[in-house]
C-alpha cells in the first residue's frame, strides 16, 4: 500500500542476498546494532513535536538519543508521561480511527515512545532542552533504559531499509516515526513519510504466527494535499517508472517458476538509488543484474512482499537502464509473479511462458485498451466492472447481485469501499468484501441510470485512459458526460460513504374520476443523515416513477387509469438496499 507501512510489516530477519558486499550492507549492519547513548540522556518538560496533523507532547519524563549512524542521530526512547493527538482530514478517515479505538480522532496518552527519524527531530529536541532549566539524571533515570538496546536492535530490523534512503541518497526525505505505548491501546504508530504517496498514517502491527499483518488506522495526505483529494490522486512518489517487461523461464508442477525478468526503467527522480518493488513473499530472488552484468544489491525479507534493491550510483531524472531479475518459487494467485510497483502508466508486457497461476494485477481490459488503477482507492472499481461484464455476457447479473447483497451486509460497516484494501483488519478480517461486493452494485446502479449509453460510456473510459492509470475522480467525469449531471451525491454516498439503505412503503389507492389517484411515502432507514436516493416505484409491473428519498422519507402522487393490484418499491432491482426488517 504505502512503503513505510509495507517495509514495517515485512518479517525482521532478511539480510542481503546478493553475492556482492555494499556499502548499503556497512549502513544496515550499524543500523541493525544501534544502542542508546548513554552520554546523552537528559530529563525533559513539555516538549511538543508537531509533524502535519499529528502532535506529540512529551510532557514530562526522561529521553535517551540512540547512538549516530555515520554521524546522524536517527531516533531517542522516551519515557514518562506523553500524550498524541492527530485529526483526520475527512469523515471517511475519522470512521475508520473510531473503528479502532472508539473516538474518530487519535488522542491516546502514553508511557513510552520510540522515535525514529530523519528529520531535524534530533537537533529540535536538543534545542528545546537548551532552553529549559537542566534536572540531574539520576542513577535510576539511566537504569530504566538498560532493557531497551536489546529490543531497539529487533524493533530496528523492522524499519532499517527505509532509513537506508535517507542515508545513501544526497536528497533526504525525511522521515518521523513514533512508536507508542498507549494507554489504553497498547503499542501503535504514527509517522510523517515524505517518500509515501500518504504521508501521514497510523498503524497498529500484529503479530499472526510467522507473520505479522497490519491495521490501518488512518493513511492520508499531508495537510496541502488532503482538502483536495482529487487533485493528488494520479501522485506517484516512485523514483521510476517501468517501462517494460521481457519475461523467460519456465513452469512447472504445484505452480513453481524458475524465471527471469527484464525489466526496462526510467528514472523519475535525480539522485534515487534505493527501489522497491512488490514480489510475492514465496517467489525468492536469486540475483539482480545491471545492463552490463553488474551486481546489484538486493534485499528481501522471508515472509514479507517487498523486494529493495540499491542501486550503484544516483540515477538522473530521465534516464533508462535494465535490470535483469532472476527469482523461482511457488506462485500465489493472490500474489504479484513477477517485480511491480504501482504506476500511472501500463508497461510494456512480453513473457515467453504463462504461469500455472498468479495475479495478473488489477487491469481493466475492455475492447483492446487496458487501464489501471491510479492507486489502492480504486481497487472497488477495478474488482466490480471485469465481474459486472462477466455478468452481463453470461445473462447472470441478478444472481450476481443477489449474492453480492447477501455477502455484503455482515462486512458493509467495515468503511467506505473507497479504502480498498484497508478494510480487511483484526476488526474486520473480512472487510474486502465490502470493496468486491458493494463495487459491484455501484456499477449495476451507474448502467441503470444510463441505460444504452452504458457500453459508450464504458468504450469511452477506457479509450481515454488505455495504456495509463485511472482514479475513481476520471471514472466519475466519464460518467457524468453520458448522465449529462453531476454525480458528486451518486459517490459521496455509495463510493466515498457508508450504509446500505432498507425502504418501507405505505400507500393508498383513491378512486378519482376515470382513473385512480396513487399516494403514499416511502421511508428509509440504515444510512446517515442526508443519504438521498432516487427509488422506483411500480404500479404492478407499470412503472410510475422515481421517488426523490432522503431525510428519512419521500412522499408520491401519481394518476393511474386501472386500479393496480399492489404498489412496489424497486421490484427490477435498481437500487442497492436490504429487505425491509418490518
Amino acid at each position: 500500500m504505502r512503503i513505510l507501512i509495507g517495509l514495517l510489516i515485512a518479517m525482521s530477519g532478511a539480510v542481503s542476498q546478493s553475492s556482492t558486499p555494499s556499502e548499503a550492507d556497512e549502513i544496515l549492519t550499524q543500523l541493525s546494532k544501534i544502542r542508546l547513548d548513554k552520554k546523552q540522556i537528559y530529563n525533559i518538560h513539555d516538549i511538543t513535536l508537531r509533524r502535519d496533523v499529528v502532535s506529540i507532547a512529551l510532557n514530562r519524563g526522561a529521553i535517551a538519543f540512540l547512538e549516530p549512524v555515520m554521524g546522524k542521530v536517527t531516533g531517542a526512547v522516551f519515557i514518562g508521561n506523553g500524550e498524541v493527538v492527530a485529526i483526520p482530514p475527512d469523515s471517511l478517515e475519522k470512521q475508520q480511527i473510531y473503528k479502532f479505538t472508539g473516538s474518530p480522532v487519535l488522542t491516546e496518552t502514553f508511557q513510552t515512545a520510540i522515535l525514529r527519524f530523519t528529520d531535524g527531530t534530533y537537533d529540535e529536541i536538543r534545542k528545546e532542552i537548551s532552553q529549559h532549566s537542566q534536572e540531574d539524571v539520576t542513577g535510576d533515570d539511566e537504569a530504566q533504559f538498560n532493557v531497551w538496546d536489546q529490543a531497539l536492535a529487533g524493533r530496528a530490523k523492522l524499519l532499517n531499509l527505509r532509513l537506508l534512503g535517507d542515508f545513501l541518497e544526497p536528497v533526504i526525505r525525511p522521515l518521523f516515526l513514533a512508536e507508542l505505548k498507549g494507554d489504553k491501546t497498547g503499542w501503535f504508530s504514527v509517522g510523517f513519510d515524505t517518500r509515501a504517496v500518504e504521508e501521514v498514517s497510523a498503524f497498529q502491527i500484529h503479530d499472526n504466527g510467522s507473520t505479522s499483518v497490519a491495521d490501518v488506522w488512518a493513511s492520508f495526505n499531508q495537510r496541502s494535499e488532503a482538502r483536495n483529494p482529487e487533485a493528488v490522486a494520479h501522485e506517484n512518489k516512485s523514483p521510476v517508472d517501468i517501462v517494460s517487461y521481457d519475461i523467460d523461464g519456465t513452469s512447472g508442477p504445484d505452480n513453481r517458476i524458475d524465471a527471469k525478468a527484464t525489466m526496462r526503467l526510467k528514472g523519475r527522480i535525480d539522485g534515487a538509488r534505493l527501489l522497491n518493488f512488490a514480489l510475492s513473499p514465496s517467489l525468492h530472488v536469486a540475483s539482480v543484474l545491471s545492463d552490463i552484468d553488474e551486481p546489484i544489491p538486493f534485499y528481501q525479507y522471508p515472509e514479507g512482499n517487498v523486494v529493495t534493491m540499491v542501486l550503484p550510483r544516483p540515477l538522473k531524472s530521465g534516464q533508462e537502464f535494465t535490470l535483469g531479475i532472476s527469482y523461482a518459487g511457488d506462485v500465489n494467485q493472490h500474489e504479484p509473479w513477477y517485480p511491480g510497483q504501482n504506476s500511472q502508466n501500463i508497461p510494456v508486457f512480453k513473457s515467453a511462458f504463462a504461469p500455472p497461476a498468479g495475479a495478473p494485477g488489477p487491469i481493466f481490459a475492455y475492447l483492446g485498451q487496458k487501464v489501471a488503477p491510479a492507486s489502492y482507492h480504486d481497487q472497488w472499481l477495478f474488482e466490480a466492472l471485469p465481474r459486472y461484464l462477466e455478468a452481463m455476457q453470461t445473462e447472470k447479473v441478478p444472481k450476481a447481485l443477489q449474492d453480492a447483497r447477501d455477502e455484503l451486509k455482515p462486512v458493509e460497516k467495515a468503511g467506505a469501499i473507497w479504502l480498498g484494501q484497508r478494510l480487511g483488519s483484526t476488526v474486520t478480517p473480512g472487510g474486502y468484501r465490502a470493496v468486491v461486493d458493494k463495487g459491484l452494485w455501484v456499477i449495476h446502479m451507474l448502467r441503470t441510470m444510463l441505460d444504452t449509453k452504458f457500453e459508450a460510456m464504458l468504450g469511452d473510459f477506457a479509450n481515454t485512459y488505455n495504456g495509463k492509470a485511472a482514479s475513481t475522480w476520471d471514472f466519475k467525469h466519464i460518467a457524468e458526460k453520458y448522465t449529462d449531471k453531476k454525480l458528486d451525491w451518486f459517490f459521496d454516498e455509495w463510493v466515498f460513504g457508508t450504509g446500505v439503505p432498507a425502504y418501507s412503503l405505505d400507500y393508498k389507492i383513491e378512486s378519482s374520476g376515470s382513473g385512480f389517484i396513487v399516494g403514499g411515502t416511502v421511508r428509509q432507514s440504515g444510512v446517515p443523515d442526508g443519504f438521498t436516493m432516487p427509488v422506483p416505484i411500480y404500479a404492478d409491473d407499470e412503472f410510475l416513477g422515481r421517488i426523490q428519498v432522503g431525510d428519512g422519507e419521500g412522499d408520491f402522487r401519481f394518476r393511474v387509469t386501472k386500479k393496480p393490484e399492489r404498489i412496489l418499491i424497486d421490484p427490477s432491482n435498481e437500487v442497492l438496499a436490504y429487505p425491509n426488517a418490518g
